[in-house]
């Protein structure tokens, strides 16, 4: 909501003192995506090569698995390229992307986190160029128009979303012990190990 309000709605700190000119706040800059941030294709990790050690592997849907070793060891952003668009994944571990996917390999003049919104908000499934199979291309993407904000409003922006983000993956990772808990104690629970 905080993203939509300031970057879409325009209604950011001190907006009542800045003029609207060309449907831009004033200072404002029109870009297309290519040039703040890179898209790459995945990369190819078959099934049957996938060996079990921890790092998540992504997909066009989502996380599909693991593998032990990652491809991409710094915070990026992955999102469907075939089959499944529109999703976007904030991954701030090392991973592996598949070929399935598109990820972020360079954020030229934005963060990671309003680059998240960003993605979210432009609806990247409208470029599907595929007839059968729904396919993002990358190059029609980085054509794309997009507004970027003064620096120092992307700066109070990436204070205020960063500390989301920390809490979100504090609760994640709360979440899996949790999850792995009841995993262990349920089965002892059933089988009368464990007296309630």
């Amino acid at each position: 909501m905080l993203y939509r309000e300031w970057f879409v709605r325009f209604r950011f700190p001190g907006h009542e003192h800045v003029k609207i000119v060309d449907g831009m706040p004033e200072g404002w800059e029109r870009r297309t995506l290519g040039a703040v941030l890179n898209l790459q294709r995945g990369f190819d990790l078959p099934v049957g090569d996938r060996i079990a050690g921890g790092v998540p592997v992504y997909g066009s849907t989502g996380r599909v698995g693991e593998h032990n070793e990652p491809k991409v060891s710094f915070p990026t952003l992955i999102t469907g390229r075939s089959g499944s668009l529109g999703t976007v994944c904030f991954v701030d571990d090392p991973c592996w992307p598949l070929n399935t996917s598109l990820w972020v390999t360079e954020f030229k003049v934005i963060s990671v986190y309003f680059a998240y919104f960003l993605l979210s908000e432009m609806n990247l499934a409208k470029f599907n160029g595929g007839a059968s199979v729904p396919t993002l291309d990358r190059k029609v993407v980085h054509a794309a128009s997009v507004l970027i904000p003064p620096p120092l409003l992307s700066i109070l922006f990436d204070e205020q979303a960063s500390v989301v983000f920390s809490q979100r993956k504090i609760l994640e990772l709360q979440n899996e012990k949790l999850a792995q808990a009841r995993d262990l104690l349920l089965p002892r629970l059933m089988n009368g190990e464990i007296a309630l």
